[in-house]
C-alpha cells in the first residue's frame, strides 16, 4: 500500500528494484494512469552507474560488494558521488539524451540495516521534479523498510 500511496501522491510511476549482478532489476512497480508516463517493466534491468536506483543500491552496498563490482569491470558512480548520496539519503538519475526521464530513489533496508532494494519514482523530465519528490520518496522507503524488516 505504501508504493500505491506514493504513486497517487506524486502521480508518477513508482518502482522497487534490487541489485542483480551488474544491474538493478525492477521487481515491483505501480503505474499511474496518465497519457505521458514512464513504462518500466517488471524484470527490466537498468545500469547501476547512472540510474537513481542503481546509484542508491551501490551507495549503500557493502564495501566488498562494491569492490567486487568494480573489479569485474562494472561502471559505478565515483566514491564521492556515492558519499553525497548517502549523506542526502537519496539519488537522482543522471540525464540521458536517449531517455527524457528523471528519477529519484531511496534505499529500503533489511532487519540488519543492509540495503535490500531501491524505491524510485520516475517521470518525464518535462513535468517531474525529482528533487521535490525526494522527501516523499524517502518517507515511503522508510515505511517499506519498517514493513520488511519488522522494525518499529
Amino acid at each position: 500500500a505504501a508504493m500505491e500511496e506514493l504513486a497517487a501522491l506524486v502521480d508518477e510511476t513508482v518502482s522497487l528494484a534490487v541489485l542483480d549482478g551488474d544491474s538493478a532489476r525492477i521487481v515491483q512497480r505501480v503505474e499511474v494512469d496518465r497519457l505521458l508516463r514512464v513504462d518500466s517493466r517488471i524484470e527490466a534491468r537498468m545500469p547501476i552507474s547512472d540510474t537513481a536506483s542503481g546509484r542508491v543500491l551501490t551507495a549503500w552496498a557493502l564495501p566488498h560488494d562494491l569492490t567486487a563490482l568494480r573489479e569485474a569491470g562494472v561502471r559505478t558512480a565515483r566514491d564521492e558521488e556515492l558519499e553525497h548520496i548517502r549523506q542526502h539519503g537519496y539519488a537522482i538519475s543522471l540525464p540521458n539524451r536517449l531517455e527524457p526521464t528523471v528519477a529519484v530513489a531511496a534505499p529500503v533496508f533489511d532487519a540488519r540495516r543492509r540495503v535490500m532494494a531501491a524505491l524510485s519514482v520516475v517521470g518525464p523530465m518535462v513535468r517531474f521534479d525529482a528533487e521535490a519528490a525526494a522527501a516523499d520518496t524517502m518517507a515511503c522507503a522508510a515505511r517499506v523498510t519498517t514493513i520488511v524488516s519488522g522494525s518499529r
